[in-house]
């Protein structure tokens, strides 16, 4: 995984991606003690509700709708 060498100050990941969704990616994030650290935002569809428990279990640090206004994101 790249996301360890690339350091980002926190990562948006889609609840709808192909394969590995958020939800996933975030766990696999929170394992790691190398990424355990890193904010994870979680972006959903204009039309999508948050499934909490698996975002809970995830340690998911928040969640944002698409579209999104930038300093939303930022705030």
């Amino acid at each position: 995984m790249k996301i360890p060498r690339s350091k980002p100050d926190v990562i948006l990941a889609d609840t709808q991606m192909p394969g590995k969704d958020g939800y996933q990616l975030c766990a696999e994030l929170r394992r790691d003690p190398a990424t355990a650290h890193i904010p994870v935002v979680l972006l959903l569809g204009n039309l999508e509700n948050l499934d909490e428990g698996r975002a809970r279990e995830a340690r998911a640090t928040g969640h944002i709708k698409k579209p999104f206004d930038t300093q939303s994101l930022i705030n």
